[in-house]
């Protein structure tokens, strides 16, 4: 009878010792990849703006989709041959950049992260050094990765404006991007534009203007 006991508490207890060493391997594996991340890919022109990683004891896997200046194979060698010094010789990394990232970019996922964001914040009371302070902070160099995302782009200016009101005691800011295209926008297209703008210069509010220059046809 002893005997039988022992057997169902050994039957028992087994799969909940295995499921927890398969969390904890996990765990670790994704802290491993996230320092991975963070120190090894932090580039002046070249950002991960999406990570998927996927834990398998035989094949481990992560996933990174980058925008901006490409990187050369022989850098992603590079960073590749430092993947054993976060214990993670064994798995394999895929990269998506240029052409390839733009394919795989999920703008619905930019967009909910930017609203979720937004409902996180408390509301920002309206006072003058507050709107002073908003107008100084700096905004990011976008020329490569707009070119890459939106290749007949022309020309561009991003800057933090100041609204006045008729009220003198209430101001605002807004981030304002003008951009110079070949080609028309849908209403859709603005909308993944400016989501996307957002969410890169951190804007709480945000206007767009979209200008056209078609070239003409030489005769």
């Amino acid at each position: 009878m002893v005997r039988y006991i022992w057997t169902i508490v050994f039957i028992t207890i087994i799969p909940s010792i295995y499921l927890a060493f398969r969390i904890v391997q996990k765990t670790i594996f994704e802290e491993n990849v996230r320092k991975f991340i963070q120190h090894e890919f932090r580039f002046v022109n070249t950002q991960v703006v999406h990570q998927a990683f996927q834990f398998d004891n035989h094949k481990p896997s992560i996933e990174l989709l980058l925008v901006g200046q490409e990187l050369d194979q022989s850098r992603i060698d590079s960073i590749k041959q430092r993947m054993p010094a976060y214990h993670l010789d064994s798995a394999w990394l895929n990269i998506h950049q240029g052409l390839d990232a733009k394919k795989e970019i999920d703008f619905a996922q930019i967009k909910a992260s930017i609203l979720e964001d937004v409902f996180d914040r408390t509301k920002v009371k309206d006072t003058i050094p507050e709107t002073r302070s908003n107008l100084e902070q700096p905004l990011p160099d976008l020329r490569a990765e707009l070119h890459t995302l939106y290749p007949t782009i022309k020309s561009y200016s991003l800057t933090h404006t100041e609204i006045l009101s008729i009220d003198p005691s209430k101001r605002d800011t807004v981030t304002l991007f003008a951009g110079t295209f070949g080609r028309y926008f849908s209403q859709t297209e603005k909308d993944k534009l400016q989501a996307w703008l957002k969410e890169r210069t951190k804007a709480d509010s945000l206007k767009l203007i979209i200008q056209v220059e078609i070239a003409r046809l030489k005769k």
